[in-house]
């Protein structure tokens, strides 16, 4: 399988080998590659002039982790990398707001929202944003988990504040 993302004429191609590949869009060539031991699997997240990755899935947690890296899109270069917590698997691309990269996996207390600054990596915060499996959407500077359970909650993307709570009768 391939995951494919757009960055101005470039294709970014994750498709689960320890190496991401930027293509030329009209000509095909290869622009760059960037390498790690782990395996590139999920989709990347372009904003701008910064392209955030992650390295590893939930097969190798305990066996060498995950990693979220920022590159810069148009060279391949790495800005930063960081290990992301043992027990969490990674679900999706990361999502990005002005200030922060979020990581959205599942983990042991269910899913779980790991926030590191989009220029630096330092970790901002971590919360369990529920019990159950739920899907994530970033807008501007809010992350907004829609759980399995009929949650709709929305979290502050720079602190980790919840701005608000709806729990939805019926459920899902």
């Amino acid at each position: 399988f391939f995951r494919l993302k757009r960055a101005g004429k470039l294709v970014i191609v994750a498709n689960g080998e320890p190496a991401l590949t930027a293509l030329d869009v009209l000509s095909g060539e290869v622009v760059w590659r960037f390498c790690d031991r782990l395996r590139f699997a999920s989709s990347v997240a372009v904003d701008h002039d910064a392209l955030f990755a992650i390295a590893g899935d939930g097969a190798l947690v305990g066996r060498g982790g995950v990693r979220l890296y920022q590159l810069d899109p148009w060279s391949g270069a790495s800005r930063f990398s960081v290990e992301l917590p043992r027990h969490l698997s990674p679900v999706g691309a990361p999502l990005l707001s002005p200030e922060t990269v979020v990581v959205v996996g599942h983990g042991r207390r269910g899913t779980e929202l790991v926030a590191f600054d989009r220029n630096t990596g330092e970790l901002r915060w971590d919360h369990v944003a529920c019990a159950t499996a739920a899907s994530c959407l970033a807008v501007d500077q809010t992350i907004v988990v829609n759980s399995e359970g009929g949650e709709l909650i929305a979290f502050d993307a720079a602190t980790g504040a919840v701005r608000y709570r709806h729990v939805f009768v019926g459920g899902a």
